[in-house]
């Protein structure tokens, strides 16, 4: 009988230091979770289409900049294409573009013609571009009442000149003949006054390294 009236106590010496441990396991894990909670970083919220929902955004879901390579450039330089804003250039909206998305890279290639160099001129201008082998005066820029213009002369392929190519602001005008008008819009055209596929300044000429293509571009306002 009297070893039994040390169980009493003991089992609740037990009971005391079990709900101890416990206790003190808990307030461990309150403050272990307390501070994962104040580590999260918490992600922008947007707004969706419609506007009454609010959603979190992440970084992975932002659209990733487009971009493209090259396919003339050895290098396999990659081009990335970017919105620009053309305020500063004479509205070419008239130019039906057969291919939108390819000029939108050749845009991007050439960086929007930030390197171009721009000469002022007139109305009725006459604009002069040449291409060729060893002739590479096929870029021009203007300001045409502080409005930029940048025009491409591709050149004639096989000299031929209902194959020559030109590219108004990056885009493409279509077959070349003179006296042709492109509308570039309502009140600006462009006239092609003149082409000659096979040119050549010598007396003693060597077409296949001395000639080059000519343009001859106008520049007509209302």
């Amino acid at each position: 009988m009297n070893s039994y009236k040390y169980i009493i106590p003991i089992l609740l010496l037990l009971t005391l230091l079990l709900t101890t441990s416990i206790a003190q396991k808990e307030t461990s894990l309150q403050q272990s979770t307390l501070q994962e909670e104040s580590t999260i970083t918490l992600e922008p919220l947007e707004k969706t289409q419609e506007g009454s929902e609010i959603i979190p955004t992440s970084k992975t879901s932002q659209r990733e900049p487009k971009v493209y390579v090259d396919p003339n450039d050895d290098t396999k330089k990659i081009v990335e294409i970017a919105p620009f804003d053309w305020t500063d250039f004479v509205n070419v909206e008239k130019i039906k573009d057969p291919d939108p998305i390819y000029t939108e890279k050749y845009q991007s290639l050439h960086l929007h013609f930030k390197d171009a160099i721009f000469e002022e001129i007139k109305a009725n201008d006459i604009i002069i571009l040449k291409r060729g082998e060893h002739v590479e005066e096929n870029r021009k820029g203007i300001l045409l009442e502080n409005k930029k213009i940048v025009f491409d002369f591709l050149g004639c392929a096989d000299f031929q000149e209902n194959q020559c190519g030109l590219r108004v602001n990056g885009i493409p005008i279509g077959r070349l003949e003179k006296d042709k008008i492109i509308e570039l819009n309502d009140e600006t055209s462009l006239i092609i006054k003149d082409i000659d596929a096979l040119f050549c300044d010598k007396i003693f000429c060597d077409i296949e390294h001395d000639a080059y293509s000519t343009l001859h571009l106008q520049v007509t306002q209302e």
